[in-house]
């Protein structure tokens, strides 16, 4: 079996106005060049696949010229496959046209996960995503994972948009995703985005967190 490797990043939130922040016009610039920035860090890393934890966007309905824009950066780089997991800003009630616009596209190298269920990455890995079908779900979106099949011997890798809460506790909200769904899942990464602040929850879980740092109030810092 042979090694999958990948950059995790996710919450991007292009096209965010960062209205009210005094460095507003520099950060409008910088998160435009995000992109460019994470097809540079996957080559110099050897790592052909871009995942994306949700929030690609920071609205519902980005402005045409905005996504567009970004899928024809992403598309340009046809080296890397991006996979794009609509998150709760862009979920799929919301932003479901745009999700079908850049599906549309037809581009190999964009791959839109639309439902939960395994997709194979590369010969013996597996990614299973948990895209967000509304802004706030109703469960826990990643629960799924615990009785997906994959080929045995096989890499699975979760991606996956939303809270950890309790660590561990034993009640906690129905929409909050599992701290140990790795265990459950038998996952041997379980990428995460919503957490702004790039934070380890374990060995095999981790958040992202966005590239800039904002006043989310989210420990961490932006990377």
């Amino acid at each position: 079996m042979r090694p999958v490797r990948f950059i995790h990043s996710g919450d991007i939130h292009l096209g965010k106005p960062f209205g009210g922040y005094p460095e507003a016009d520099r950060l409008r610039v910088a998160r435009r060049g995000i992109l460019e920035r994470l097809a540079e860090a996957a080559r110099a890393r050897k790592a052909p696949h871009v995942l994306v934890a949700g929030d690609l966007f920071d609205t519902p309905n980005p402005a045409a010229q905005t996504w567009r824009q970004a899928a024809a950066e992403m598309a340009e780089a046809d080296d890397l496959t991006w996979w794009l997991l609509p998150g709760n800003h862009d979920n799929l009630a919301q932003a479901g046209a745009t999700w079908e616009g850049i599906a549309a596209l037809g581009r190999p190298n964009l791959r839109v996960l639309t439902g939960p269920g395994p997709v194979e990455m590369q010969p013996g890995a597996w990614l299973l995503p948990a895209p967000l079908a509304t802004r706030r779900p109703s469960s826990d979106p990643t629960a799924w994972m615990d009785t997906a099949r994959t080929p045995d011997g096989t890499i699975r890798i979760g991606l996956a948009h939303g809270p950890i809460h309790g660590f561990g506790e034993n009640e906690m909200p129905a929409d909050i995703i599992a701290p140990d769904r790795d265990r459950r899942a038998r996952l041997d990464w379980l990428a995460l985005g919503d957490w702004h602040g790039m934070i380890r929850i374990s060995e095999r879980i981790a958040y992202a967190g966005s590239p800039e740092q904002t006043g989310f109030g989210h420990d961490g810092r932006g990377a």
